[in-house]
């Protein structure tokens, strides 16, 4: 509850400072160019040399058959209310 002047509003001190303090300047340094900080965080570059990656993104994706995804959830969800329990008979 802020203190109120007697014509009913809050005094404009308590709002919100007088003064905002100077911003902080960030610990790193801005000297890299955009295209290295790219390249630090991609996989692919100089760093995997051991990698055709040409050959890597010509392969196709192989997706999971439905079935197994089907039991993949119907596990994951099962893991999820077993620990749920166990976390509940636990804490009672």
């Amino acid at each position: 509850m802020y203190p109120v002047m007697p014509g009913g509003r809050p005094y404009s001190t308590d709002l919100a400072p007088s003064h905002v303090p100077a911003p902080q300047r960030s610990p790193y340094t801005a000297d890299s160019a955009p295209a290295h900080s790219a390249n630090v965080m991609s996989p692919v570059g100089e760093q995997y040399p051991h990698v055709d990656w040409a050959a890597a993104a010509a392969r196709p994706a192989k997706a999971i058959p439905p079935w197994m995804l089907a039991l993949l959830f119907v596990g994951a969800l099962g893991l999820a209310l077993t620990l749920t329990i166990v976390i509940a008979k636990i804490v009672r």
